[in-house]
């Protein structure tokens, strides 16, 4: 299996864990793929504000940097119908949106927790 199909088969993966997350947690079902869409988009949103906020960048002030992250986090918490625990890593070094106990098949970090909105 060479590198290209291995990147595919990571993604596959990742989309299926996070569909059954999403059917585990709201009884609902999702394509997969739209699921991980969403919550990049909102990831990507989410990161550039913890970047501004460790650079020092404030758009107009920390306060509003941080209320612009909880913005982010209320928006994945009604993606899950409210019923996700997750929390946010305010790091600009790694993704924001984390899980623990991720389900199998969903991309982690080297500390094991579950990256929602990773970019693969």
């Amino acid at each position: 299996m060479n590198r290209k199909e291995q990147l595919f088969k990571k993604k596959e993966l990742h989309k299926s864990a996070l569909e059954s997350l999403y059917k585990q947690t709201t009884g609902q079902t999702i394509s997969g793929e739209q699921l991980w869409k969403k919550l990049r988009l909102i990831e990507n949103k989410a990161r550039k504000e913890t970047l501004s906020i460790c650079n020092g960048e404030f758009e107009v002030s920390y306060e509003y940097s941080h209320s612009q992250i909880n913005i982010y986090e209320r928006k994945v918490s009604e993606l899950f119908c409210n019923k996700l625990s997750f929390f946010v890593n305010d790091d600009a070094r790694g993704h924001v949106f984390k899980i623990e106990n991720p389900p199998s098949g969903m991309y982690r970090d080297f500390a094991g927790y579950g990256l929602l909105g990773v970019t693969l």
